[in-house]
């Protein structure tokens, strides 16, 4: 019984291991729904996403003033606060700001800019996603659970074929002692 319960706690263990490692990748690379994750590298939205926290985002059809968002400015990826909204040349414009800054950012910009809204966050979360990105953070967290998770399921198979062979066997014994 012992056994069994260290090896069900293992197996739970790993499997949210492997879940959330499967849900970053996911979200780092994008998916169907554009549900995106970036991790914060700088203190700019301190204390709402300090740094290494990662925010998860989705497009909008719209944005407004208060918004935090993400999105791409010279080829950097940017998560800042709407601070205000205007029209343009005909065409609306944001203009953004780190809840830490005390001034806005230098420029506007618009909405095929915006990667998504910020709709949750987990602090701190970004420095395990930043070493799940490198190799030997890859191998320790996603392909050795993985790997352990085989083995202790392919050992729980062995056992219980052994059961069924063993039980298997005693009938046959059953049968010819008749």
């Amino acid at each position: 019984m012992k056994d069994f319960m260290k090896t069900k706690i293992v197996n739970i263990i790993l499997f949210f291991v492997v879940l959330i490692s499967v849900i970053v990748l996911i979200s780092v690379k994008g998916n169907p729904i554009n549900f995106r994750s970036f991790v914060v590298e700088s203190g700019s939205m301190s204390p709402t996403y300090p740094v290494r926290s990662i925010v998860f985002t989705l497009p909008m059809s719209s944005y407004e003033k208060g918004d935090p968002v993400s999105f791409t400015l010279a080829g950097q990826t940017v998560t800042h606060r709407i601070y205000a909204v205007n029209e343009v040349n005909r065409k609306i414009r944001f203009t953004t700001k780190g809840d830490a800054n005390k001034a806005t950012d230098e420029n506007t910009i618009g909405k095929e800019n915006i990667i998504g809204k910020v709709v949750f966050s987990i602090h701190y979360l970004g420095y395990y996603v930043n070493f799940l990105r490198t190799l030997p953070g890859f191998l320790l967290f996603v392909i050795l659970p993985l790997f352990i998770f085989v083995v202790l399921e392919l050992r729980s198979l062995k056992n219980e074929f052994g059961k069924e062979i063993d039980r298997r066997a005693n009938e046959k014994v059953k049968q010819n002692e008749n």
